[in-house]
């Protein structure tokens, strides 16, 4: 095999070597400073996107403290108006409270006064209804002179008289 024998690899070696030299060169020169420049870009951009990353987390950061604020806010808001919404139901729980004791008083009032008219009324009957079966009772005692058994006949007529009289 020629490619192996020494005396064609020297100059074969050497000029691979010029060669790798001047590609390294070439590249060095003209490859080198593209790529750098892209890799220069890319981690400009990366540094971009985790400034821009943090800038949004800090954002994302303060709109939650407010929405915590905000909620906070509301929260306490929201207590106060159930705790005026108690004291304001309990005061007319207590306003109709003593409405309705007020109105039982005031029936109750009505009623004893009712009671206490229907009595007046009834003892004016009773005397009347006393008086008159008096006054007839006593008419017929003086119209007749009677006995003792014919004076008791003559109060139940009297009686029987007047009750037929005050049904009606």
């Amino acid at each position: 095999m020629p490619q192996f024998d020494f005396q064609f690899m020297q100059p074969t070696m050497f000029w691979s070597a010029v060669s790798f030299l001047v590609l390294l060169v070439l590249l060095w020169r003209m490859a080198l400073p593209g790529i750098l420049g892209q890799l220069e870009n890319r981690r400009q951009r990366i540094q971009d996107d985790l400034d821009g990353a943090e800038k949004a987390r800090r954002e994302a950061d303060r709109i939650k403290a407010d929405l915590e604020a905000n909620l906070k806010a509301a929260k306490s808001a929201a207590d106060e108006i159930i705790a005026r919404a108690q004291e304001k139901a309990a005061a007319l729980l207590g306003e109709n409270e003593k409405r309705m004791q007020d109105e039982a008083a005031r029936i109750l009032a009505d009623a004893q006064r009712a009671m206490a008219q229907e009595r007046t009324q009834a003892v004016a009957d009773l005397r009347k209804l006393a008086a008159d079966l008096a006054v007839t009772a006593a008419g017929k005692f003086v119209s007749a002179n009677l006995d003792e058994a014919a004076q008791l006949r003559l109060v139940d007529e009297s009686l029987a008289e007047l009750q037929s009289h005050y049904r009606r």
